[in-house]
């Protein structure tokens, strides 16, 4: 159960660290930040809680809805096979 709460954690910090990297280097063009990319990113990086909070009044685009769902799909997943094959 260790090992879970510790890479939930790492988790959560990698994925961050990773995000702010690729929008780092997305905004150095001054683009919106709230686009489609963002979306996924933080959809991957929380998993089921990104799912749950793509339904919330911040996400008004049914673009970045769906793509923050299919992100929080996919880093579930994600998460549950690295978990796995620990």
């Amino acid at each position: 159960m260790l090992a879970f709460i510790g890479l939930a954690i790492v988790w959560v910090i990698g994925v961050m660290i990773a995000g702010m990297v690729i929008m780092y280097m997305r905004a150095s063009d001054l683009n919106n930040s709230q686009d489609p990319l963002a979306a996924f990113i933080q959809g991957f990086m929380f998993g089921p809680i990104g799912v749950l909070a793509a339904f919330g009044p911040i996400h008004k685009s049914r673009e970045n809805r769906i793509l923050m769902v299919l992100g929080g799909v996919a880093g579930t997943f994600t998460f549950l096979e690295v978990y796995e094959s620990l």
